[in-house]
């Protein structure tokens, strides 16, 4: 469908609201992040890590796309804050896993409250236009095949909606 010079400017228009709101969402990952003292690599590293399953290094330092010299030097600054330790792995002694701690976690759950859950102007709209806005937004990322590298809280399931909020939450 060929579109009109009025749709793209439409279209270049919901996009420039999608932005903004994602730089909202970022300033407040930065603000979570240096409230616990972490810069952004050591943050997505924190949210890299499964409580049930810790990484080896070397997976950190894929799922980070950096090298592992860049990784021994977040270790070494999250171990410092007491957020993980470094453990030996039950399965192959030669390689390290990275475990989160208690604090580690506390700090996890609120580096992941600020980038997955919603700005204030979202929450404040009404229930129809959440509902049409959350029907949109599977419609533009149906299908959509994204490196979970890319997206550090993919593996995170959504929370259940809360009473009275949209479907599909």
């Amino acid at each position: 469908m060929e579109r009109t010079a009025a749709d793209r400017d439409l279209a270049d228009a919901a996009w420039r609201g999608i932005t903004t709101l994602l730089a909202v969402q970022r300033q407040r990952m930065f603000a979570a992040a240096a409230a616990a003292g972490l810069t952004m690599p050591q943050a997505f590293a924190v949210l890299q890590l499964d409580p049930d399953d810790p990484p080896a290094m070397r997976e950190l330092a894929g799922a980070l796309q950096c090298d592992a010299s860049l990784v021994t030097a977040i270790v070494d600054r999250l171990e410092e804050l007491g957020l993980a330790e470094r453990r030996v792995s039950a399965a192959d002694r030669r390689v390290k896993e990275l475990v989160l701690t208690g604090a580690g976690r506390d700090v996890q759950a609120r580096l992941r409250g600020a980038w997955t859950e919603a700005p204030a102007a979202v929450r404040r709209l009404s229930d129809r236009d959440l509902r049409d806005l959350a029907r949109v937004a599977r419609r533009m990322t149906e299908g959509l095949a994204v490196d979970p590298s890319c997206n550090p809280f993919a593996r995170f399931p959504p929370r259940a909606p809360r009473a009275g909020g949209p479907p599909g939450g």
